[in-house]
């Protein structure tokens, strides 16, 4: 998915995998989106993601995740 039409992005530092990040924003967005790791590990498990989102509502999907 090209970037250009998404609007909003994200820096999000995680010690999710990449898989279990792609699956809840499936499950919650209404909106593309798209993701893609930043630099190097920080840390021992934590990566930099950058998400990108076509609505700005389908930001608090990564920032509050359902289970928290």
């Amino acid at each position: 998915m090209a970037t250009s039409t998404l609007a909003y992005d994200v820096l999000y530092v995680t010690d999710e995998t990449l898989e279990e990040i792609r699956a809840r924003l499936r499950a919650t967005c209404r909106g593309a989106w798209d993701l893609r790791r930043v630099g190097f590990p920080v840390g021992k498990k934590a990566r930099r993601v950058k998400v990108f989102f076509e609505r700005e509502s389908d930001i608090s999907a990564l920032c509050h995740p359902a289970n928290a």
